[in-house]
């Protein structure tokens, strides 16, 4: 066969090609075994591990009126909570820590199906991972209770120590690293431990300008240092580090309230003509805010129509626990009148219900249930319906089962005094207070079953009101 020169420009058929290809890789591979990959390896992993990319048309393909293209054109869909996230650090996450640092915002599970499941803001926590390496190391001990997590709070400690040292200024990740510590002494339930890192919050928040500052550069950011500052409070009784003017200037909380005004689909605007002269307008105003939004959860379960914006609700939540201690502290609730005092920890009760711990359950708040424990001693001389429904959204939240020794006798005098025989007349009497049905009946109504057991026969009631512990 002659030697001869291939002219590329010439044109060559596929048969051709294909003899010159195999001719040529002949000595390349000479001795060698190629070992071809599996595509049925390959189609596997790719349903484990699906691709970033997407044809437009598939994406296209429910609205039809949208006009594609004839060739297919290839978008990359923003990765929010991906793996990608991680990468900038140099903390090697496991596996199990990478899943715990991706959760999103938590509810009870009872109300899974009041929210939209199509909104997130997982990027703004992406750019924090981005531009510091504590706060990655500081969210992930916060969901992580294990040697690791000890782990990353003492490398947390170092950077933050070691940026505050470095940098004349405080930046908003670090003020966002210094909140995701107090965040965890919470969910250890150290709270007076925990004092020391929010103390810390408003020093390096102060020096940032203020907490209005912080909220241009990351509002969402601000909701989080107000739900932070909003458990402290709750938990120990105190005052709120920040005012309700402070989170009526956030555009993010303005839709919140805004959409929870009064013009609720499905629920109207609520009266109270029994308590109008008995409470202080805020409160007054305050109750019926409270009770528009727990009808608005209730329509909200009940249709698949409406459904609640998650950061939104958040926001709405915290407002009103805000204004619940504006009103007063719960360690200062004791100067208001009895039946100011029984609303009073009856909304902080409600807003305590959706400030969920990481595993979803409700918290902790003894200093709640000893307040709810000193007002029933006294004689309750005003609204019986009102005592009803402190003391079985008490049951739901803050009581504990040894307080079911005086819990019980007491629901039953009420429920007596009030005429209901069946938990129907509990529930239409609790209905025109703040009340959650998919989130409260199931715990109240076991205890109403647990009563009809006991006190059954009209004999069997008690004669009296008795004193919680």
């Amino acid at each position: 066969m002659p030697f001869e020169f291939i002219d590329n420009n010439a044109r060559i058929d596929s048969i051709a090609r294909k003899r010159i290809r195999k001719l040529a890789a002949t000595g390349k591979n000479a001795g060698k075994t190629v070992v071809r990959p599996s595509k049925i390896k390959a189609f596997k992993e790719q349903a484990r591990h699906p691709t970033i990319l997407t044809r437009l048309e598939e994406r296209t393909s429910e609205n039809p009126q949208k006009t594609v293209s004839e060739d297919p054109v290839l978008t990359v869909e923003r990765q929010i909570g991906d793996v990608l996230c991680f990468l900038s650090s140099s903390t090697k996450l496991s596996p199990t820590s990478q899943v715990l640092a991706k959760r999103g915002p938590r509810h009870s599970p009872e109300l899974n199906s009041i929210f939209q499941t199509d909104t997130s803001l997982g990027s703004t926590w992406v750019k924090l991972i981005f531009e510091n390496e504590a706060f990655i190391s500081s969210h992930t001990a916060n969901r992580d209770d294990s040697r690791e997590a000890i782990h990353h709070l003492c490398h947390t400690f170092r950077m933050v120590n070691e940026q505050l040292s470095e940098n004349g200024v405080v930046s908003v990740s670090t003020i966002a690293t210094v909140m995701m510590l107090a965040q965890y002494e919470r969910h250890q339930s150290q709270h007076y431990e925990g004092l020391v890192h929010m103390n810390g919050l408003q020093r390096l928040i102060n020096l940032r300008g203020g907490i209005l500052e912080i909220k241009k550069d990351l509002p969402i950011l601000t909701q989080k240092i107000f739900r932070i500052d909003l458990d402290y409070a709750l938990y120990m009784g105190t005052t709120t580090m920040f005012r309700v003017e402070h989170l009526m200037s956030s555009d993010l909380f303005l839709t919140a309230v805004g959409a929870n005004s009064s013009n609720f689909e499905g629920s109207d605007r609520p009266e109270y003509k029994e308590l109008f002269g008995y409470l202080a307008p805020d409160l007054y105003e305050l109750l019926i805010d409270t009770t528009t939004l727990s009808g608005r959860i209730n329509y909200a379960s009940t249709t698949k129509l409406t459904k609640l914006n998650p950061y939104a609700f958040n926001a709405t939540i915290i407002f009103l626990g805000y204004r619940v201690l504006e009103i007063s502290s719960l360690s200062m609730s004791c100067q208001l009148s009895q039946i100011e005092n029984a609303v009073h920890l009856g909304i902080a009760m409600f807003v305590t219900t959706f400030m969920n711990k990481l595993d979803r359950r409700m918290p902790d708040m003894p200093f709640l249930a000893e307040s709810l424990r000193s007002l029933v001693k006294c004689s309750f001389d005003n609204d019986k319906s009102v005592l009803l429904w402190i003391l079985l959204l008490g049951e739901v939240s803050v009581l504990t089962y040894d307080d079911r020794d005086w819990l019980l006798p007491m629901v039953a005098q009420v429920a007596q005094e009030l005429d209901l025989v069946t938990w129907g007349d509990v529930l239409t009497v609790l209905s025109k207070l703040p009340w959650i049905y998919a989130l409260y009946n199931k715990p109240a109504q076991a205890l109403w079953y647990d009563i009809s057991f006991i006190y059954m026969q009209p004999d069997n009631y008690p004669t009296s009101i008795p004193t919680g512990k």
